[in-house]
C-alpha cells in the first residue's frame, strides 16, 4: 500500500509584492533585547552663554523671595563666575558671605528653577564642593578647639 505524503513548498514572493525589511533600528532594538539610548541634540550655543543669562531664570526670585536670599542677583552671579574651575572654593564663598549654610540654601533653592543643563551642573556641582569643604573644616576646627596642647 502506497501512502501520499503531502510536501508543501514555499510559494516564491511576486515581484509585485514589498519586502519588508526590518529597519536598523529594528535589529539592534531586536538583537540587544533592551531600548536604544535616547541621543540628545548638542547644544552647543549653551557653552558661549553666560552666566548671567543662564541665571536669568532665576533673578525675580532673588529679588522677591521670602525671606529673601543671602547674595541678591549680582552677586549671585559674581560668585558662580568665581568658583568655575576651583577646586577650593570656601575661601571664595567666605569673600562674598560668612553665612555657608546660608549660601548652600540658596543654591538649594535657585536649583529647579533653573532650565539650562550646563548652568545645572554648575550648580549641583557647587553645593557639592561648598558642603564638602564646610564639613571638612568644622570637622578640623572642631578639632583644633579639643586639642589642650593648641591652647
Amino acid at each position: 500500500m502506497v501512502t501520499e505524503t503531502a510536501t508543501h513548498k514555499r510559494s516564491k514572493p511576486s515581484d509585485d509584492s514589498p519586502i519588508n525589511e526590518p529597519s536598523l533600528q529594528e535589529v539592534v532594538h531586536d538583537s540587544f533585547n533592551r531600548a536604544l539610548k535616547k541621543v540628545r541634540p548638542n547644544d552647543s550655543t549653551e557653552s558661549l552663554t553666560g552666566t548671567l543669562e543662564l541665571l536669568e531664570p532665576v533673578q525675580v526670585l532673588c529679588s522677591e523671595a521670602d525671606p529673601p536670599f543671602l547674595l541678591p542677583f549680582p552677586e549671585l552671579v559674581k560668585f558662580m563666575e568665581d568658583v568655575l574651575g576651583e577646586s577650593d572654593i570656601l575661601p571664595i564663598a567666605w569673600k562674598y558671605t560668612d553665612d555657608i549654610t546660608g549660601l548652600q540654601n540658596q543654591l538649594y533653592r535657585i536649583y529647579p528653577l533653573l532650565s539650562r543643563n550646563s548652568i545645572r551642573n554648575r550648580c549641583l556641582k557647587t553645593q557639592r564642593k561648598l558642603n564638602k569643604a564646610y564639613t571638612l573644616y568644622l570637622s578640623v576646627s572642631s578639632l583644633n578647639r579639643n586639642d589642650p596642647e593648641t591652647y
